[in-house]
């Protein structure tokens, strides 16, 4: 099973699609590619690591990393390369020769949603066998594709040489989407985003990364007529792009990516007045209000469950049970802490449901929505949703107290107080609730359901909005102020 399942309303269905099918030619999407191909949108981009590093190999290794991570919305997929790149210094590639790797990744299991830390290394192990044998992974693909000659795509070649590495695709059914996007990367020439160091690749044979917003606006456009996220969507785009710029169908994406992307965080793209910077210590203060909020969030995902447990089998109860246990002790930890502040933190929480808590409904629902559609009779589907949710967004508190922690030590050698609040127990047990949970279940793999990943996203943007944040501290300081 991979990761949770994400949702969206409508998205295929905006107001605007008939307007914008009937209004855009060919010339108007040319142009929208040269527009948004522009460093200015992507400096919270995974491809803007790739601009650090001069070595060829160094570069290589980057990108390897930052595409097979390059799962859900773009804040957290930055926050994982940046965290794993922080761990090879300066050079990844001479980190990756040095051996480091099988016991640098942590003790945590879990590294970046379904990747371990074993993935992780495992990865570096081949990249490390690549470059033992060739000069560089360029060398290697061209060398597969004379050597061995069976190979149609540069995609068939990439899983062959990876074959058998969690996070990368073991067949091309898929859109392979991440590695459509590492070519992209590495292959384009004379662009302002994509590094182009692959000389000897052609950039006309490139496919189109099919992410979420892609997908959305191709259909809205007309391009692609087919329902399936698949290889056959992803050419079909792909040829489409290719009328428009034969030699470069990929520079489309950009195009496609970008009124996709606007269109879902158009706060992104608002011409604004310059914000007066956040103070270290305010800063501090929304890190720790984030981290608490989070983790009481998923400690609220876990009692939801209780009500449905009298129905269940023994081995579901008994894993919860510890589930709970953890909880309890969690919520004892933080009541003597928030004690201290009055009424201010629970203020706020009540505060920050407002925002959260629909959303949050939305992520269940499409997941119960996505599990209705899967064959055979595997267990009630708006209990194993709720499951799903709990383990989910237990997962997605470590990972964010983690970034905060990490962020704050900027500013204060005080920000590991942070740590303990991470909820590692509380995951490993929600885990094996799921695992056992939907041990009859078909495989899953919530990241290609687009309602899935847009309600994740969307519940994502809200839970690390600064100023949403602090809008609810300082109206919760007021409501106590006024009790005072």
């Amino acid at each position: 099973m991979a990761y949770p399942k994400h949702n969206k309303s409508n998205i295929y269905h905006h107001k605007s699609n008939c307007y914008i099918k009937n209004r855009m030619n060919n010339q108007e999407i040319i142009e929208l590619s040269k527009k948004y191909e522009d460093r200015k949108y992507f400096e919270k981009d995974p491809v803007s690591f790739l601009w650090k590093y001069k070595d060829k190999r160094d570069i290589e290794v980057a990108a390897v990393i930052c595409s097979i991570l390059a799962f859900g919305n773009r804040q957290q997929i930055y926050k994982a390369c940046e965290k794993t790149l922080a761990i090879m210094g300066d050079s990844p590639y001479q980190w990756i020769m040095s051996k480091k790797y099988p016991l640098s990744f942590g003790e945590d299991k879990c590294w970046y949603r379904m990747l371990t830390n074993f993935d992780l290394a495992n990865i570096c192990y081949f990249l490390k066998q690549i470059y033992t044998n060739f000069d560089s992974l360029e060398e290697c693909i061209t060398h597969a594709m004379k050597s061995v000659g069976i190979f149609d795509t540069y995609i068939e070649v990439l899983i062959n040489i990876f074959y058998g590495c969690k996070g990368i695709p073991k067949e091309t059914k898929s859109c392979c989407k991440r590695l459509c996007l590492m070519l992209r990367w590495l292959v384009r020439q004379n662009s302002p985003v994509d590094v182009g160091i692959w000389k000897s690749l052609d950039q006309s044979k490139l496919l189109i990364p099919c992410d979420v917003h892609v997908l959305n606006k191709a259909r809205e456009l007309g391009y692609i007529k087919r329902k399936s996220n698949d290889m056959k969507t992803c050419i079909e785009l792909t040829n489409k792009c290719r009328e428009l710029v034969p030699g470069d169908p990929a520079s489309v994406d950009f195009a496609l990516f970008g009124m996709g992307y606007e269109e879902a965080h158009p706060k992104e793209f608002e011409e604004s007045d310059p914000k007066i910077p956040l103070t270290p210590q305010q800063i501090i203060l929304i890190s720790t209000y984030a981290v608490l909020y989070v983790n009481e969030l998923c400690n609220v995902c876990v009692l939801d469950l209780n009500t449905m447990m009298p129905n269940r089998d023994s081995e579901t109860k008994k894993i919860y049970k510890a589930a709970f246990k953890r909880v309890r002790e969690y919520q004892k930890m933080v009541n003597k802490i928030s004690s201290t502040s009055g009424n201010i933190y629970s203020n706020f929480c009540d505060l920050f449901d407002v925002y959260v808590m629909p959303v949050l409904k939305e992520y269940q629902e499409s997941i119960e929505e996505y599990l209705d559609t899967l064959p055979g009779e595997f267990g009630n589907t708006y209990f194993l949703s709720h499951v799903e949710v709990a383990r989910s967004m237990t997962h997605y508190s470590i990972w964010e107290t983690a970034y905060r922690v990490a962020d704050s030590f900027k500013y204060t050698n005080n920000a590991i107080s942070l740590s303990k609040y991470k909820q590692k127990e509380l995951f490993s047990i929600l885990t094996n609730l799921t695992k056992w949970c939907f041990r009859k279940a078909p495989d899953i793999d919530y990241n290609y359901q687009l309602k899935i990943v847009a309600a994740y996203e969307k519940l994502d943007s809200i839970l690390t909005n600064p100023e949403i944040i602090s809008k609810c501290i300082i109206k919760a300081q007021e409501l106590e102020d006024g009790i005072e």
